[in-house]
């Protein structure tokens, strides 16, 4: 497995511009869009800000329209593909018995966009990442809460980690 690029500050001059994607956002979400790659490298997806919308596309098409938006995203962090076929992402709660008032782990299709998997977590996320074999998923909470190691095919929690302190917070993750 070929290892993903880092972007620096040193390496960033070089980069070019190979495509636009869109259509572009209203100026309220445009800031602060949250970007994520399928392991292959052939899809794209973007998060806004607040949340909404979710959008991916297919960079071996020359369509600047993504592939699915999903308009609804509203209360979603952060994002994440474990493997070509799907998008993880953690969504507000949707007031349903099972799981009234409490955050969801989401994973959307990125063929069709239809919702394939859904589990109530038991405390807010602010952020999320996917092993490099996208056997896992690590779900990092709001302050206080103790982080969780996920497997995705039982869909279930590993292990829970040591609670973080209070004051602590993570602007991102990685797994390697």
């Amino acid at each position: 497995r070929a290892s993903r690029p880092v972007i620096t500050e040193s390496n960033v001059a070089g980069l070019k511009p190979v495509a636009r994607r869109g259509p572009s956002v209203p100026a309220l979400f445009a800031c602060g869009q949250r970007l994520a790659f399928d392991p292959t490298g052939t899809r794209l997806s973007a998060l806004a800000r607040r949340g909404n919308p979710l959008r991916w596309w297919d960079l071996e098409t020359l369509s600047p329209e993504p592939m699915r938006t999903h308009e609804s995203a509203a209360g979603m962090h952060s994002l994440a593909f474990p493997d070509a076929e799907q998008v993880l992402t953690v969504a507000s709660a949707n007031r349903s018995p099972q799981g009234l008032w409490r955050p969801r782990l989401v994973a959307f299709s990125t063929k069709d966009g239809a919702q394939v998997r859904e589990r109530h977590l038991t405390h807010a996320v602010t952020r999320l990442a996917v092993s490099a074999d996208g056997a896992r998923v690590l779900l990092v909470p709001l302050e206080g809460d103790s982080p969780e190691v996920w497997d995705l095919k039982s869909w279930q929690p590993l292990r829970e980690l040591m609670p973080m302190d209070l004051g602590v917070s993570v602007t991102a993750c990685a797994l390697s």
